[in-house]
């Protein structure tokens, strides 16, 4: 809708006494009166349209939450129709700080059906306005990008996880470590854990358990009750760094299901090196990458102890696959230690892209597949924007 605006400028002369107010005005020639314009042909035919192409058709693409508590999670259905002649194919393009697709029922809509697309917010920021949302990619030639978006308010929760995050920081493959949180309630209502679950890629490896907390072991002056959640992480063979969810279901109405993230880096007998490599988070930063130009980061993959000279690598997956991964020859340097090459290229041309961790977005990941009896798999998480 547009809107019209309207400058009113008001001047006031005040004369002192009984002064005379005189008014100027300037006379311009008067313009010659212009021909009228030809009527506009009202029966002019329509541009035709192209009924054999897709159509993606949306009643809504912007969807109001309202007040969301802080660490809650909300999600709300999407729907789209093909309204034209041709199957309408949609993926998800990016999405923004923490905001999933939690569901998407199929990629190709016949022409005249519909299907729902489920998006899932879950309130980390600090208290105060947010928006954020998903991209999808369509085949309609008129409509290839379509963005959903979600928006409210955050506000102070009646409860408090202290802290917000289990983090066992970096632990020996094989080893075991405990991490805790606590979940405080500052209303009467006593807070309760229904059930809760953890994410499937780390389920076989933390074993959970609560317990309620008494007045003198509350953290918070203000709190009236609590659970202490105590999760005992066993780390596996894989090293790098892991990442998962703790997801509890409580008897808070505003907060019946509370997303909990996990975090660990495991280290063995492989390590990495090189220029923007974090090892304490297992983590390659190549920062800003413009499109023109790309970027190529040389690590280097060292192997010690007894399987060293026998260990064999290669590139099990890579997400995004637009990054590029490459392993070189191995060079060795001892009977117990090898060095292997890793080159991680974001290549010119590449499009424009944010993968920079929460809030903003995802990391990017490579897995590297070994022959290493005690670490099949070694994980490195990537942060990178490119810009066009």
């Amino acid at each position: 809708m547009k809107t019209l605006g309207i400058l009113v400028v008001c001047s006031t002369a005040v004369g002192l006494g009984l002064g005379t107010a005189l008014a100027y005005m300037q006379v311009r020639p008067v313009a010659p009166p212009r021909k009228p314009l030809p009527p506009v042909q009202s029966g002019a035919p329509a541009p035709p349209v192209d009924n054999s192409a897709p159509r993606a058709e949306m009643p809504e693409t912007v969807f109001e939450f309202g007040t969301i508590e802080l660490g809650a999670t909300r999600s709300h259905d999407f729907e789209i129709r093909n309204a034209g002649g041709a199957p309408l194919t949609i993926k998800v393009g990016s999405t923004t700080c923490k905001c999933t697709v939690g569901s998407l029922t199929t990629n190709e809509i016949p022409p005249g059906e519909s299907t729902k697309i489920n998006l899932e917010w879950v309130a980390k920021p600090a208290p105060g306005p947010f928006r954020h949302g998903a991209t999808l990619i369509t085949n309609d030639p008129l409509q290839s990008q379509i963005e959903l978006t979600v928006e409210g308010t955050i506000v102070a929760s009646s409860f408090l996880l202290s802290p917000m995050e289990l983090y066992y920081g970096t632990l020996q493959a094989g080893s075991e470590k405990m991490a805790a949180i606590d979940l405080l309630s500052f209303v009467d209502q006593e807070i309760e854990i229904r059930s809760h679950e953890v994410s499937e890629n780390l389920s076989s490896q933390i074993e959970v358990q609560f317990e309620p907390l008494a007045q003198d072991q509350l953290t918070e002056a203000d709190a009236r009750s609590g659970i202490a959640i105590r999760a005992n992480f066993q780390a596996g063979k894989t090293i790098g760094p892991l990442r998962g969810t703790l997801t509890l279901h409580t008897n808070f109405e505003n907060a019946e299901k509370l997303v909990v993230p996990i975090g660990a880096n495991v280290v063995g007998d492989i390590s990495i090196y090189g220029a923007g490599w974090r090892a304490q988070q297992g983590l390659l930063h190549l920062g800003a990458v413009h499109s023109s130009e790309g970027k190529s980061v040389r690590l280097n993959l060292a192997v010690r102890g007894q399987y060293a000279q026998a260990t064999e690598f290669e590139v099990g997956s890579v997400d995004p696959p637009e990054l590029k991964v490459a392993l070189g020859e191995r060079r060795q340097m001892s009977d117990t230690l090898v060095h292997i090459p890793l080159v991680v290229e974001v290549p010119a041309g590449t499009p424009a892209m944010v993968r920079l961790g929460e809030p903003v977005s995802s990391d990017a990941e490579i897995v590297l597949r070994t022959t290493h009896p005690e670490t099949p798999e070694v994980r490195l998480r990537v942060q990178f924007a490119v810009s066009q």
